[in-house]
């Protein structure tokens, strides 16, 4: 004789289950990383700067050439990803993306706070040279800015 299903703990394991996929859910849009466990999700870091390596700019708005350039950052990619401007120029970051995205340079001279959709975030160039950069939330989307003297 079949013994009957418990419907309570059948619907515990059920609701454990779409507990799961939503903090799994919530997790992949706010740009969180799971640990090797499958537990918890934990925020991925953004480096901080280097205080023995001051950043490459001043204040928005000290920028010499008076150029401004603007990087979208939608469908989780920086556009443009490849980029050339000259010194003093100054680039304004736009999240158009609806999840939590961030401009971190490799070297840590530039370091945004998280942006959430609509977001800017803006960087004077004073010092020639070659910036590549991530999202501290995503790392494989890259980019680079080249700056000229």
């Amino acid at each position: 004789m079949e013994s009957p299903i418990d419907p309570l703990r059948t619907a515990g394991f059920a609701g454990a289950a779409v507990v799961t996929l939503a903090v799994g859910a919530f997790a992949v849009a706010r740009g969180f990383a799971t640990d090797d466990t499958g537990g918890v999700p934990a925020p991925i870091s953004v480096p901080a700067a280097d205080s023995a390596n001051p950043p490459a700019s001043g204040p928005a708005g000290s920028d010499q050439s008076g150029e401004v350039v603007e990087v979208a950052i939608a469908g989780f990619e920086f556009g443009p990803a490849e980029l050339t401007v000259p010194v003093g120029a100054t680039v304004v970051w736009t999240n158009e993306d609806n999840v939590v995205h961030s401009v971190v340079s490799n070297d840590g001279s530039i370091s945004s706070p998280p942006l959430d959709e609509g977001d800017t975030f803006t960087f004077t160039f004073d010092t020639p040279g070659e910036y590549g950069y991530i999202c501290g939330f995503h790392p494989a989307m890259t980019a680079t800015i080249t700056v000229e003297a």
